[in-house]
């Protein structure tokens, strides 16, 4: 043997196997910080006011119907151009037809 695999049953990765790998755990990284935050965020909130698990949920499922579907997940919408007035892909920052940057209505429009 070449001294690289010495067990050959290890699969060999490609490096877009590899990439993929790191993207994914990237990915997990981050939905850990943001739920970090998230929790951190409502205890803060039931602490200082009246606010119930009840009404968050409620919250969450009024939300959660804002892109018409109950899926536990609010997807975002294409959004049309300031400038050209043609859609947006929620996966783009700014228009590829004319360059122009979606338009910032909320914090979570940056997210």
């Amino acid at each position: 043997m070449n001294g690289r695999h010495e067990n050959p049953q290890t699969p060999i990765r490609s490096s877009s196997q590899r990439q993929k790998s790191g993207s994914v755990e990237m990915l997990e990284t981050r939905l850990e910080r943001l739920s970090l935050v998230c929790r951190a965020l409502w205890s803060l909130l039931a602490e200082k006011t009246d606010l119930t698990e009840e009404q968050l949920i409620n919250r969450m499922n009024q939300i959660d119907l804002q892109d018409g579907v109950a899926d536990g997940r609010l997807k975002k919408q294409a959004d049309n151009c300031p400038r050209c007035g043609r859609l947006i892909s929620p996966r783009h920052a700014s228009c590829m037809f004319c360059g122009s940057g979606k338009a910032v209505s909320t914090a979570f429009d940056l997210v």
